[in-house]
């Protein structure tokens, strides 16, 4: 896998199904009392839930700005876990201009936390030939920062009725 740079010199993240995130929200705020001037991105908390024929992921993130709506987009990756499974990898990230605006209005010491709200409707055609949503058992959701080196995430098994 190669990492690509767009004309912003921003590393973009891996997969593909770029779409808007429609279902978002403001759900708080965390105040940090130490400024960190390159601090990385806090750890998304996500739930991975099997609904009918997808996967309905609700994330919430945390954003070093004063924006009360960030644009954000979301990547999609099925990969092979270090166990042979299949996995969903989620990239949530903006574009150059929504990065630039992030930075501009930066807090420094507080995080606004925002729920957001994606599917996987429509995206396994992009799976190989045999692979559906029933082989993925686990997700991974990244808050993807311009430096994949600082960007984090967390791993998530997918809930089915069954696990209720």
């Amino acid at each position: 896998m190669s990492l690509v740079k767009n004309q912003c010199n921003i590393i973009l993240p891996p997969g593909d199904s770029h779409r808007e995130i429609t279902e978002i929200e403001h759900s708080g705020d965390i105040t940090i009392p130490h400024s960190f001037d390159e601090t990385p991105p806090l750890v998304p908390h996500v739930r991975a839930t099997k609904e009918n024929n997808y996967i309905a992921i609700e994330a919430i993130v945390f954003i070093d700005s004063t924006i009360k709506r960030p644009k954000l987009l979301v990547s999609q990756l099925l990969s092979v876990n270090m166990e042979g499974k299949y996995q969903l990898q989620f990239f949530i990230h903006c574009s150059g201009d929504e990065i630039e605006r992030l930075r501009e209005n930066r807090s420094r010491v507080s995080y606004k936390a925002f729920t957001v709200k994606f599917d996987t409707k429509n995206t396994a055609i992009n799976f190989p030939k045999g692979v559906t949503l029933e082989h993925v058992k686990i997700t991974q959701t990244f808050l993807w920062n311009i430096d994949p080196e600082t960007s984090r995430g967390t791993e998530t098994v997918v809930l089915t009725t069954e696990t209720f």
